[in-house]
């Protein structure tokens, strides 16, 4: 019925947190989560984190997608990923498309880092299959 196809259907917020201008990784971002038959509500750049929460709230958001750019600060990125994390449910998923590599390795307790726009779709399929597996290292 409806309610099976919905539950497979990831509903994707995307955004840029605040200080990050570089929206066009969001928006190839965004084509491909499409690709994958996902619902998506992109609120472009420099969300701030509690709106992004709120966001998540109404829309009912299964994942939040935020982007990166080599512009950004690798320490001060982490942190506001473990800010936004906190501040989310732990029933939503935090994805983050960046390409510092220092950053990949350390990563963020509770964020998936994207290292490519191709690990969207094997990451869409992980997440249909255990039902919004949290990402990030243990």
């Amino acid at each position: 019925g409806p309610e099976a196809s919905a539950a497979s259907t990831p509903r994707v917020l995307l955004s840029t947190l605040q200080g990050e201008t570089h929206g066009l990784a969001l928006l190839m971002a965004e084509a491909l989560f499409s690709v994958e038959g996902c619902e998506r509500m992109n609120l472009g750049c420099q969300t701030p984190a509690q709106d992004l929460r709120d966001a998540a709230q109404a829309h009912r958001a299964d994942i939040v997608v935020v982007s990166a750019s080599l512009a950004s600060h690798p320490g001060r990125l982490a942190e506001a990923l473990a800010e936004l994390r906190a501040l989310l449910p732990t029933s939503v998923a935090l994805w983050v498309g960046q390409p510092h590599a220092a950053l990949q390795r350390r990563g963020v307790p509770g964020v998936l880092m994207l290292n490519r726009l191709d690990d969207i779709a094997p990451q869409v399929q992980g997440w249909r299959d255990g039902r919004g597996l949290r990402g990030g290292p243990r």
